[in-house]
């Protein structure tokens, strides 16, 4: 049944900075931060000084790096034996590892061992740091290591073959996803028990952008029972997902696999009408960093009141932002994001 509109509308607002945006005001790189966590408190607090003296209070409404050792979401596949590497100009980054479904499910069927890898011994050693420097003892023990939903994972494993693999092999592909979705599970519940967390939560989030590449007619083959099996084994309560690049066919099928909350993120195929029309469920809307920095700030206006206009409307309306706004003298733009959602709290 479909959320009804009311007259009376309320919607959040968040601008969310990405990790170049932190290491630009101390003149540093993501990779740098990522070498020499002491350095990382000196950036974190002069980042947050210079926000605040840009936006006032405002800075509330900004999402920035949290206080961990820098997210890389490869951690599960590093402990199944991907090579991951942390370019001095990009991004945690790896390569496919596995030359078949037959030779991953090989892997799976091994007890996994989740801290026999570089990444997570970094990333202990990272936070135990920032523990020291922030005085506090909340931060996550394995903050920052974390992993990928099953049909990413599985492409991240066998590459974009993997998608050929699901007409040719399906049943393979099947047994392949299970044991993914077992490990995936395995590694969370790791991580819970090492930072002193319960087994089940009442609320869990899954991000799996390569799942909107299947097909909307394989999805109940080769997706939803996935995500359920996923949810179902983390958590008793809410499933939020965040999936790029789907396309409207796609939304009918969220409500099978029981998602509450929905993240199209940089979904080109889709409007913000659309998830209106499809979806029974709660969702946000963003604005991505690449398109912001070069609109107007009449476009910007007309992109708000288009996606408020929405009904039911998004819960959050959310923006992203670069260093290079900072470069280019462009934090008006923000300002002006900021100001034109805030008539719909």
């Amino acid at each position: 049944m479909k959320r009804l509109a009311t007259k009376k509308i309320s919607i959040g607002r968040r601008l969310e900075a990405e990790t170049c945006v932190m290491t630009y005001f101390s003149k540093t790189t993501p990779k740098e931060l990522y070498d020499e966590p002491r350095m990382f408190k000196r950036v974190y607090d002069k980042a947050w000084k210079e926000l605040r003296e840009i936006f006032g209070d405002e800075t509330k409404n900004i999402v920035l790096q949290p206080r961990i050792c820098p997210h890389c979401s490869y951690g599960h596949m590093a402990s199944l034996g991907a090579s991951v590497t942390f370019p001095e100009n990009g991004d945690f980054s790896m390569k496919p590892f596995v030359g078949s479904v037959a030779e991953g499910i090989v892997i799976l069927k091994k007890e996994q061992d989740f801290t026999n890898n570089e990444i997570f011994r970094c990333c202990v050693k990272y936070n135990e740091i920032l523990r020291e420097d922030f005085g506090d003892n909340s931060i996550p023990i394995c903050g920052g290591y974390s992993c990928q939903g099953p049909v990413t994972s599985a492409v991240l494993m066998r590459g974009q073959d993997f998608f050929a693999d699901m007409y040719e092999i399906p049943d393979l592909c099947e047994e392949f996803l299970s044991l993914l979705t077992d490990g995936i599970i395995e590694f969370h519940r790791f991580l819970r028990g090492m930072n002193g967390q319960p087994r089940y939560t009442d609320g869990m989030g899954l991000c799996d952008d390569f799942g909107s590449l299947v097909a909307p007619d394989m999805f109940d083959r080769f997706v939803i029972p996935f995500w359920d099996r996923y949810y179902s084994g983390l958590s008793t309560g809410a499933r939020s997902l965040h999936a790029e690049g789907m396309f409207r066919p796609h939304l009918k099928k969220l409500k099978t696999a029981g998602v509450t909350h929905f993240q199209a993120s940089v979904s080109p195929g889709l409007t913000c009408q659309m998830l209106a029309e499809e979806l029974d469920m709660p969702f946000d809307w963003m604005l991505p960093s690449f398109e912001i920095i070069d609109m107007t700030g009449e476009q910007i206006d007309a992109w708000v009141e288009e996606t408020a206009s929405a009904r039911p409307c998004p819960d959050v309306i959310r923006a992203q932002f670069l260093a290079r706004t900072f470069d280019e003298k462009k934090e008006y733009q923000l300002l002006r994001f900021l100001n034109d959602v805030k008539k719909y709290e």
